[in-house]
């Protein structure tokens, strides 16, 4: 049961995307860059069942059915091994049955860190795709979709449901000061990991021994602040961010949030490949290639990345050399059209949300006719009808972030 009422509660939607992906989108447009959307639908329909039974970051990478669901498969490996965990966790309080239960779950959460360091400083990736071109595609196989790189968030997690489980009937007093310096840490540990990805971005840039650091600890440090995040606000000292998680207004995105993160990388791609001209050269569609590296374009095969020309090998191609010319155009003519902030700013806030109210109405749409009918006869079947006590009466401390997400079903 404890297999079963995962696999169930995951695959309704899943098996919706990946129909959808099979058969409708195929037929929503066309135009000379729909190769893009006719590829992604082969890729379900040859791959389909390996994205079902959650092996394809293993089984069929490079062809996977709807790509970013790699995380599925790695959530769910990680599920299938998680009892050799939590049987200790569940042993009795008297008999030590506690103290087993912290040395099992912290052993598995420093094994698997330490096991994922040693793997990342063995192999030397970088830090992010696209910064090696060479190395991009030995770092998405071994490390970005690795099941074992993406175990320590896991453990973690693991560790802070163990200690919210254990203080789940009573709150927790903490000094001022130690809350303080636990939101300072979790503070600079959600600062790092946003803001660590902008050295390795620079064109001068070779640290190997950094690239490691953040390869092995980055996420680590990441799910530790959110960690925290929860645990401050289940008792009691989340203040204004309690506040603002737990407002009503976020019940239906969330309810939507796994139907929007199996859909949204379709919706986008065809929007993009729907497109029946040709993209001139204009501030606007500049603004167009814009992302978190800087202004992408390609002239003549020849990618630019910031200013900075890859030859089709992902060498750097000097612009002062004397061949350049001949590759792709000289930059200097492109300097007035560079968008301002401004103008980026405008252009993606208007993607954004174009592309945010497609996927939330299509997700609307495909919860409500999939997703609840199954969770209803899922409940039905399962638990033989019967509705958890937890969802009718709301505990003391209703208004937290842990109990607004447990009145609503947001947990997948």
């Amino acid at each position: 049961m404890f297999y079963l009422q995962r696999y169930l509660r995951m695959f309704p939607l899943l098996a919706a995307a990946i129909l959808l992906q099979m058969s409708l989108a195929h037929h929503i447009s066309d135009g000379p860059i729909w190769t893009n959307v006719a590829r992604d639908i082969e890729f379900c329909r040859e791959n389909w069942w390996a994205a079902l039974l959650h092996v394809q970051n293993y089984v069929s990478y490079g062809a996977m059915c709807i790509g970013h669901t790699w995380y599925l498969s790695v959530d769910m490996q990680l599920y299938w091994i998680s009892p050799l965990v939590l049987v200790w966790l569940c042993a009795p309080s008297r008999g030590g049955g506690r103290r087993a239960g912290w040395c099992a779950v912290t052993m598995a959460m420093l094994i698997s860190l330490l096991a994922a360091t040693v793997y990342c400083f063995l192999n030397d990736f970088p830090p992010q795709s696209m910064i090696r071109l060479e190395d991009d595609d030995r770092y998405m196989k071994y490390y970005y979709v690795n099941t074992l790189t993406r175990a320590p968030p896991f453990f973690v997690g693991m560790l802070f449901g163990y200690v919210l489980h254990l203080k789940r009937h009573k709150m927790t007093k903490l000094p001022k000061i130690l809350i303080c310096l636990f939101w300072t840490i979790a503070t600079a540990f959600l600062t790092f990991a946003i803001f660590i990805h902008y050295p390795p971005m620079q064109t001068d840039y070779d640290n190997q021994l950094l690239d490691n650091f953040i390869n092995s600890f980055m996420r680590s440090f990441w799910a530790t602040a959110l960690g925290w995040i929860v645990f401050a606000c289940k008792h009691g000292y989340g203040g204004p961010v309690n506040w603002l998680l737990s407002l009503q207004m976020w019940k239906l995105p969330a309810r939507l949030s796994y139907a929007m993160y199996l859909l949204h990388m379709t919706v986008m791609t065809v929007m993009n490949d729907m497109q029946l001209s040709p993209v001139y050269f204009t501030q606007w569609n500049m603004v167009g290639k814009c992302g978190v590296n800087g202004i992408h374009f390609e002239v003549n095969n020849v990618l630019v990345v910031n200013g900075v020309a890859l030859a089709p090998g992902g060498t750097r191609f000097d612009p002062n050399h004397e061949q350049f010319d001949q590759y792709v155009f000289n930059l200097s003519q492109f300097i007035p059209l560079a968008p301002s902030i401004e103008d980026v700013t405008i252009a993606l806030i208007f993607r954004f949300f174009g592309d945010l109210v497609l996927v939330m109405a299509l997700a609307f749409v495909v919860t409500l006719a999939v997703d609840s009918p199954f969770s209803t006869l899922q409940k039905i079947i399962l638990q033989g009808g019967k509705v958890n006590k937890s969802q009718q009466e709301p505990a003391p401390n209703d208004s937290s972030l842990s109990q607004v997400a447990k009145n609503n079903d947001l947990t997948v």
